[in-house]
């Protein structure tokens, strides 16, 4: 073997060989993540554009039928998104639970359909299952198809890669927004202040966010705001400590957002972020 051959497949191993040792670490100190009402779960499939969404909308009650209303979403701009080859099922305990299709079918659910949304757009469906009464049940939702699952199994902090932990939605509305290894935050009030004489300094070209967060456990985050295109802004540390009362988040955006999110990182960087819509 030439020596310019032996050192390029050298170069190739060592670069592979460190990227299966840095999707090891990233699996190994990821958390599991339970996700909130109407918070959204992305799904990047084989393109890896992550602008699929799926969140627990609404729970009802039948009984020992539990009925979950899921809502399809994209966020993407201009692309159509295909949502095609979703699974789901519910963790109770240590004991899992499958759909009840025949349910879903009598009720005029069309399960988890496969179908193509428009920029924008959003879907929803129903699926049952059926629950102990005495149950805290899961959801687990994830993508299923061959192609997606190919391309996520060694992409490095993607849910669905090698030995990373789950991300799940809670079916109880009494349950935490979203929860991060020992730390539940939720989302009690959002305002916007734009007016003269608050007490606090307004900015004379934009408008502040300020976020009123309740946080269980133990454990410092990090917070940032962040826009349908992608725009972020990081916290006003300065007017923060101007403010009293309970954990209050400000951010200084420099116009109005659309479709604002608070997206929520343990300290620690190789964590998985959560997002909370805040409209």
């Amino acid at each position: 073997m030439r020596p310019r051959l032996r050192l390029i497949l050298g170069i190739g191993l060592a670069a592979v060989g460190g990227y299966l040792i840095l999707l090891f670490i990233v699996s190994l100190r990821s958390q599991e993540r339970i996700l909130g009402f109407n918070q959204p779960k992305p799904f990047c499939g084989f393109y890896l554009d992550c602008h699929r969404r799926v969140e627990v909308a609404e729970v009802a009650r039948d009984g020992a039928q539990w009925i979950v209303t899921l809502r399809y979403r994209s966020d993407a701009m201009r692309a159509k998104q295909s949502m095609r080859g979703l699974s789901a099922r519910v963790r109770a305990g240590d004991r899992w639970f499958e759909r009840n299709t025949r349910a879903e079918r009598a009720m005029g659910s069309a399960g988890l359909p496969s179908m193509t949304l428009d920029p924008g757009e959003a879907f929803t469906t129903r699926l049952v299952f059926d629950l102990p009464d005495d149950a805290e049940p899961l959801l687990y939702v994830w993508d299923n198809h061959p192609a997606s699952r190919l391309s996520e199994v060694l992409l490095v902090g993607d849910e669905d890669s090698f030995l990373h932990r789950r991300t799940f939605f809670a079916l109880d509305p009494g349950a935490p927004t979203a929860t991060m290894g020992g730390l539940s935050v939720s989302v009690v009030e959002v305002e916007t202040d734009t007016t003269a004489g608050a007490p606090h300094p307004v900015p004379a070209d934009g408008v502040f966010y300020l976020v009123t967060l309740s946080v269980e456990g133990r454990g410092r985050f990090e917070a940032r705001v962040v826009g349908r295109d992608g725009r972020e802004w990081r916290r006003a540390h300065d007017v923060e400590r101007l403010l009293t009362g309970d954990r209050r988040l400000v951010f200084d955006v420099d116009e109005r957002i659309e479709a604002p999110v608070l997206q929520i990182r343990p300290a620690g960087r190789w964590r998985g972020t959560v997002s909370i819509p805040l409209s």
